[in-house]
């Protein structure tokens, strides 16, 4: 509901002279006065809450599970190089809010409403304030979040889209007095702190219970960056309760936000005059006294990088992960990207032989690739920046008390057999694309996989069929995605694999199948890669060929999406918009939707201009082959869809619909802003059914329901996409459409100019249909 705001300006009776406060009133009733240079945004209530239910109901289903997800952790085959050991990523970014502080504060939020506490406040430049916000909306609890001015605007309507009232102030430590005022003048409202409280750490050592569960051994180290001190006390308790304590922590910081180094340095809390760092999520003027206490106790090492280092990884974690994270996320990232792991060990501050690390990905609200492009160009010239960086910690450890608990290959494979090679991906709401569809959009987020896509599910199950079969090679012929998860299948199972990949493949993609050890032999085209593979397959008792789409041990593998949005969701979706490309995830998903007794649920099944063959074929009422695959999006590039597809798509409510390239570019840009996820084309063409408001068009066409209860968006990902290749792919749309955009939002969100000749597009992009 909108809040009524009656804004009294006369001086109060106890008004002190020159005292220019402001008091007003709400709904919610009386407010502290404040003063004149902070001001109240209104701020109606969001009407895409719930699931269906009453207002109660929701609460109470809210407070009975914990408000964070279980995240993926894979391993970076791009970082493990760079360190020299398997490098693991926590991908705390796939969280509901984006970041990992919905554990903590989710976790606080929870234990509040259980003692009645009436309105949750926060003072947050960003992730803190979103997560109160989100946690709010959830237990049916007002919330109001004061941010200072510097606040992106991108960050402020996100707390608003989950329904928070917005105060802005000057500064974020006048922000949290006035905060911290006004719950003190209401018994039962409650200040949300952002760290420094028993329950945000609490809620942070999840991260440590679900790494002993996803690790077959521990790590050699945990490199983390700190704020206020709040997920390193998480971290600390969590690897004492899971029999890790003896795992050290690398505790990254920034010149300019360094409170809890200099407290290290100095033995004693030590507040800074000013932050003056661009990681402003770090600026923590002060970190938490249980912070430095608990440094103290553990083998902690702390480490201080500049912002040019702390941003010039960002973009080479987006090429080679696909995620947009901010300078806080990059000051752990520069662990690796300047060498200070490498460092480390020669010094003997970690072994030489380390096992493993896990860098927590701790994600985050506050970039976009205009920030990005902005703080690039304001950093100080490097002779202006303080010393490349400065360490406190270890003096010396011998390699076997930081070394991992290894297992030799022969263990490794049988131990990879005995599970799935997938993992359960998060189902996050999108507030963005919630606002555009009208209803509730729910992304299933495959790009979070082991292999960065889907398609590790179904060729994971089918690789680990037919080395129970007693395979002693596998066989792929792919460009992209399929040979990525056949390679990382074998290498699991301790199976030799071979991949015929076709001219056009990207370096990028080939380099990605030699590090999960596969050999790569290139051919001319995709057509001809798939029948040499064919011919080495049959010529060989020993070997099996890897479809990438068309087997029922594939189609079973898709359908576990559906099994963990059934166990995800409080109801059923009203509709599932995936893409579709030779149809392995379409029969998964219409499979998997029969399993659950969600058989009536539609699917809209997106494909490209010039790579339509499920649609052309349903036009037809049977099977047709393009002549040629003329769309960008060359991993949806089946020129026949499985007879199985089509089959299925012809009994189940699947609707089909093509956009044009355009549109499947323009999503991608757009996704990866609000987002903070690059994916490919072929993703795109999903995305654009919200974007481009179709779906909105088939309620109108009576084709979908007016009051469709939420969507699932699958986030097929892929790894055949750069920043580059994108720039590339609107300057080369742009010169073949004259005016290109099509779909309204299309490129409102570059600016970056194409320095690479179009006809250098086919070179990088590959071709393996979905």
């Amino acid at each position: 509901m909108s809040q009524s705001l009656e804004f009294d300006l006369s001086p109060p009776a106890n008004q002190k002279s020159g005292d220019s406060g402001i008091s007003f009133a709400t709904s919610k009733g009386t407010l502290p006065r404040l003063r004149s240079d902070l001001w109240l945004e209104e701020r109606k209530g969001d009407d895409l809450r719930g699931e269906g239910s009453d207002p109660r109901q929701l609460s109470t289903m809210a407070s009975s599970k914990p408000f964070h997800v279980v995240t993926p952790l894979r391993v970076s085959p791009h970082l493990s190089k760079l360190a020299g050991t398997k490098v693991y990523l926590k991908l705390e970014n796939s969280q509901p809010t984006g970041s990992f502080k919905i554990r903590g504060i989710g976790n606080f939020c929870k234990a509040m409403a259980e003692k009645g506490s009436k309105e949750f406040v926060s003072a947050s430049a960003g992730n803190a304030g979103l997560a109160t916000a989100y946690c709010a909306k959830l237990l049916e609890i007002p919330a109001t979040i004061y941010v200072p001015q510097s606040t992106p605007a991108f960050t402020v309507e996100r707390m608003k889209d989950e329904g928070a009232t917005v105060c802005f102030g000057q500064t974020l430590d006048e922000c949290k007095n006035t905060a911290q005022e006004m719950v003190k003048r209401n018994s039962d409202w409650t200040f949300v702190p952002p760290f420094g409280d028993p329950l945000i750490s609490e809620g942070h050592k999840t991260m440590v219970a679900e790494m002993k569960e996803q690790m077959e051994s521990k790590p050699g180290v945990i490199v983390l960056s700190v704020g206020g001190g709040g997920m390193l006390c998480g971290v600390i308790q969590g690897l004492r309760e899971a029999g890790w304590d003896d795992v050290p922590i690398i505790a990254m910081e920034t010149w300019g936000a360094h409170s809890f180094h200099a407290a290290l340095k100095q033995g004693e809390l030590v507040t800074l005059p000013k932050i003056t760092s661009i990681a402003t999520t770090l600026g923590a003027a002060t970190v938490a006294e249980e912070a430095l206490k608990l440094a103290q106790e553990h083998c902690v090492i702390s480490q201080v990088v500049t912002d040019p280092e702390a941003v010039a990884g960002i973009p080479r974690f987006l090429d080679a992960e696909k995620i947009l994270v901010e300078p806080a996320c990059g000051a752990t990232l520069a662990v690796i990207y300047s060498g200070l792991i490498k460092t480390l060990q020669k010094e003997c501050k970690l072994p030489r032989d380390l096992e493993s690390m896990v860098i927590i990905v701790c994600g985050g609200n506050n970039i976009t690739l205009e920030e990005l492009d902005r703080l690039k160009d304001d950093l100080p010239p490097r002779e202006h920046c303080p010393p490349p960086r400065s360490d406190l910690g270890l003096e010396e450890r011998k390699g076997d008390d930081l070394r991992g608990e290894g297992s030799d290959p022969q263990q490794l494979s049988t131990m990879a057999s005995s599970k799935p090679f997938h993992v359960v991906t998060p189902l996050r709401i999108s507030p963005h694309l919630s606002k555009l569809a009208g209803t509730k959009v729910y992304l299933k987020l495959e790009n979070t996989q082991p292999t960065c896509s889907f398609k590790i599910r179904g060729i994971g199950n089918f690789c680990k069929s037919w080395a129970e079969k007693h395979c002693q090679q596998f066989v792929c012929a792919s460009a992209g995605n399929a040979g990525l998860a056949a390679a990382y299948s074998a290498k699991q199972l301790g199976i030799p694999a071979i991949i015929f990949v076709p001219q056009s493949t990207p370096a990028i993609t080939m380099e990605r199948m030699e590090d999960e050890g596969a050999t790569v032999c290139m051919q001319q085209t995709l057509e001809e890669c798939q029948n040499i593979a064919k011919e080495m397959a049959k010529g060989s008792s020993n070997s099996t060929y890897v479809p990438p789409f068309d087997d029922p041990l594939i189609w079973e593998g898709h359908k576990t999406m559906v099994t963990e949005m059934k166990e995800q969701m409080e109801s059923t979706p009203g509709a599932i918009i995936l893409s579709v490309g030779g149809g392995g995830m379409l029969c998964g998903v219409i499979q998997g939707l029969r399993e659950v007794g969600w058989d009536k649920v539609p699917i809209i099944a997106m494909e490209t201009r010039g790579a339509h063959s499920l649609n052309a074929s349903l036009e037809e009422k049977k099977l047709v082959t393009l002549p040629e695959i003329t769309s960008i999006a060359t991993t949806l590039g089946a020129a026949t869809v499985a007879e199985e597809a089509l089959k299925l798509a012809q009994e189940h409510p699947v609707i089909s619909q093509v956009v044009d390239d355009s549109d499947a570019v323009a999503a991608v840009g757009k996704f990866l802003d609000e987002e903070r996820m690059l994916v490919e084309p072929a993703c795109g063409a999903s995305l654009a059914a919200v974007y481009c408001e179709l779906t909105k068009t088939l309620q109108k066409d009576g084709k979908l329901p007016n009051e469709l209860e939420s969507i699932v968006i699958i986030v097929c990902g892929g790894n055949n996409i750069t920043m580059e290749e994108l720039d590339c792919l609107k300057e080369q749309l742009s010169s073949d459409n004259g005016d290109l955009v099509e779909c309204e939002l299309a490129m409102a969100t570059w600016n970056n100019p194409c320095n690479i000749f179009a006809a250098s597009l086919q070179k990088s992009m590959g071709a393996c249909a979905h």
